[in-house]
């Protein structure tokens, strides 16, 4: 498994993954300046070095996203979404008032 990796196929995963030189030379744990120089293929990036990148972004992919901006983002989308003013929904918001309320969950039985 000894071997290099074209700088084309870097690039092309860190555009895939949305995720910068720096963050990408964080990942591998090394100088961004070496990561830098493997974009340039002076010399192109070792297949170790490739695949423990690959590791790394497989397992921030997996994990939930830890950035402030993502959460701000997703939170404001959630409640644009339930602030919906359809019609439909002031009928039914109506229609459970008059009943007193949004009506409760029955618990499930065994």
């Amino acid at each position: 498994m000894t071997g290099r990796v074209e700088s084309s196929e870097v690039r092309e995963l860190l555009q895939r993954h949305h995720i910068g030189k720096r963050r990408a030379a964080e990942l591998c744990a090394i100088n961004h300046r070496t990561f830098e120089r493997w974009l340039k293929d002076r010399p192109s990036m070792p297949q170790t070095a490739w695949e423990l990148l690959q590791i790394r972004l497989a397992e921030l992919s997996a994990a939930p996203p830890d950035n402030p901006d993502i959460a701000a983002v997703m939170s404001i989308l959630g409640k644009k979404g339930g602030a919906s003013r359809s019609e439909a929904k002031q009928a039914a918001s109506r229609e459970n008032g008059k009943k007193g309320g949004r009506p409760k969950k029955s618990e499930k039985s065994e």
